[in-house]
């Protein structure tokens, strides 16, 4: 795979473009992207934060060749769930019928097979971008309009919509102020701005750090929070609205002492995580791939998302 030769030089924030930066540990290493096992692990890089804008990032990052390539060739139903196991797109559902009790125009950067537009009614216009061609087509015969396979690609005349949604994606880019700026670009004025993503501020982000499970996720190259969308909403013109938090993982109360001490464990001793790993705990071919041995643990149960809803004036 082809990384960005900008990750020859010395690290920069992908959005402000500041030298000011805090390096906060190596991402381990994994062999699964976009819900497929590849044949190799990919280095995960290390996690940096930018000491002026807050952002954080992976660097380096492969090449958005390479990236859209392990896109495209991903497993097909890695990310169809049905809504009532989002919690996010249960939350966005009612606020847009909150806001459009007549219906409205709603383009879902990211929309996979269309799982949330086709929960919205017929009363919407459903639009959506899709990179991975047998999901895309499966939301076509969903009757949603597909406006195109690359967001970053789409004409500056693209018609606007009265909301934009994106769903775990702003996460997947570079530059997660420069993708705010395109959204803003295609809602109309008095229109909507729905994001949901992970939370950098977290506790459990901040417990495990560049070893947090969701650091290691390989398409995860950007981590924001609520706060940075603060900051980043005012410069770009947006006005917050409302937040909720959210898990993407059933919270039981055996799963969610489960997760938390399997990754205490993992905090205190990798060593002895290591250990377990090579004993064939989490399904990981350490044998052939001994640098999966410092794979962390899940940690689905923990609320470490967040869902904003943002208006353009």
């Amino acid at each position: 795979m082809k990384f960005d030769q900008k990750s020859m030089g010395p690290p920069a924030c992908p959005d402000c473009t500041s030298q000011r930066l805090s390096l906060l540990g190596k991402i381990p290493g994994t062999n699964f992207f976009a819900g497929r096992v590849l044949p190799q692990p990919l280095d995960g890089g290390s996690l940096w934060r930018c000491d002026a804008c807050t952002l954080a990032f992976r660097w380096p990052v492969l090449a958005k060749s390479s990236l859209d390539a392990l896109y495209a060739s991903g497993n097909e139903k890695s990310w169809g769930k049905g809504i009532e196991k989002r919690e996010d797109w249960l939350i966005a559902r009612r606020w847009l019928d909150e806001l459009f009790p007549q219906g409205a125009s709603v383009l879902d950067v990211g929309c996979f097979d269309g799982g949330f537009l086709g929960s919205l009614g017929e009363r919407y216009r459903l639009c959506g971008v899709e990179i991975h061609p047998g999901a895309r087509e499966r939301a076509r015969e969903k009757g949603i309009e597909i406006l195109g396979d690359d967001f970053s690609s789409l004409p500056d005349g693209a018609e606007t919509v009265d909301c934009v949604t994106a769903f775990d994606v702003i996460e997947h880019v570079h530059s997660p102020a420069a993708f705010l700026e395109r959204c803003k670009e295609l809602i109309r004025p008095g229109g909507w701005l729905i994001i949901s993503t992970g939370n950098f501020d977290h506790p459990a982000f901040k417990l495990m750090a560049s070893s947090y499970w969701y650091c290691v996720i390989p398409e995860h190259i950007s981590f924001i929070s609520p706060r940075w969308m603060n900051a980043a909403a005012l410069r770009l013109g947006l006005q917050r609205d409302r937040s909720a938090v959210f898990s993407h993982g059933d919270r039981t109360i055996l799963r969610r002492y489960g997760e938390l001490l399997k990754n205490a464990l993992y905090r205190v001793s990798p060593q002895a995580f290591a250990f377990l790993r090579r004993s064939g705990l989490g399904r990981k071919d350490v044998r052939k791939h001994p640098e999966l041995e410092g794979h962390p643990p899940n940690w689905m149960t923990a609320n470490d998302h967040f869902v904003m809803l943002l208006q353009r004036p």
